[in-house]
């Protein structure tokens, strides 16, 4: 990978440490780009780790479907011409392939997980969102609890573990339902392991919460 698109998701990390959002934030990405290794033990496309790095640059709880992976597919673009302008004076540019790496951040869009026929070619999308999907199949189901806590508290501005009860996790647990009347929440063969988990994982919560 081009050691100045290394930077670029480097820059991209180090903006979603500034967010200050409790899930959606560097720990998110990190995340992702380690659940990639353990998923296919090789490093990602520069495709693949920019989307990874950008797809929730931008992150406003609550936005309309789509305008939060639209935003930051914009910020990429911005970013990687600041970068050809910076450095190739000569008129060169990254080798990236910058409108798949558009494709990868839009298809994170929530519209997307629930509507599969709206994802962009297979291959580089699919290990991209099980990336993305990746906490919902933690092991730890303790783990995967808190960080719906998280995710819940950005849209209610409030992230206390001493006050937090699993009644607020009645909303979260219903969204996440939608995912059990799915064939497949993931895409590879290789996050199998990670299917078995998140569908064990979200069951639990729904009967936490008297859903179930």
């Amino acid at each position: 990978m081009h050691i100045l698109v290394r930077s670029m998701v480097d820059h991209a990390s180090l903006g979603a440490t500034d967010n200050l959002l409790a899930y959606h934030n560097r720990e998110h990405v990190d995340y992702m780009f380690v659940a990639y290794w353990e998923l296919y033990r090789e490093e990602p496309t520069a495709e693949e780790a920019l989307a990874i790095a950008y797809h929730d640059v931008v992150y406003v709880p609550g936005a309309p479907l789509g305008m939060n992976e639209q935003l930051s597919a914009l910020k990429f673009q911005q970013h990687y011409d600041r970068y050809n302008s910076r450095y190739f004076r000569d008129g060169g540019q990254l080798p990236v392939d910058t409108f798949r790496v558009k494709q990868l951040i839009l298809a994170t869009s929530v519209e997307c997980y629930l509507h599969p026929a709206k994802l962009g070619p297979p291959r580089e999308t699919h290990r991209v969102l099980d990336c993305d999907l990746a906490m919902l199949g933690n092991s730890d189901y303790e783990v995967f609890k808190d960080a719906q806590f998280r995710i819940l508290s950005e849209y209610t501005g409030n992230y206390n573990e001493e006050t937090q009860t699993l009644w607020d996790l009645r909303p979260q647990a219903r969204f996440l339902e939608t995912f059990l009347a799915k064939e497949h929440i993931y895409h590879t063969p290789q996050a199998k392991g990670f299917e078995v988990n998140a569908r064990r994982n979200i069951q639990r919560l729904m009967e936490e919460v008297n859903i179930a």
